[in-house]
């Protein structure tokens, strides 16, 4: 759902945000990572920011980032 979804809107930084999250919870690190850094792009918060160090860190992702 997520992959297609980034596809139609492209430039929501939510979607990429959830994208990334799945792909997390999936194992898929890179994946998740390229998609948090894409949704950091295109909007810089401190929430987005602090899930791409949880990615970079291995460390479990807590659902309060949501």
């Amino acid at each position: 759902f997520s992959q297609k979804a980034v596809k139609i809107f492209p430039e929501s930084a939510k979607l990429y945000l959830v994208l990334a999250q799945a792909e997390y919870l999936k194992n898929n690190k890179i994946q998740a990572l390229q998609a948090a850094i894409r949704s950091y792009k295109i909007q810089p918060d401190e929430n987005t920011a602090d899930i791409i160090m949880t990615i970079r860190k291995n460390k479990p992702l807590s659902l309060k980032h949501q």
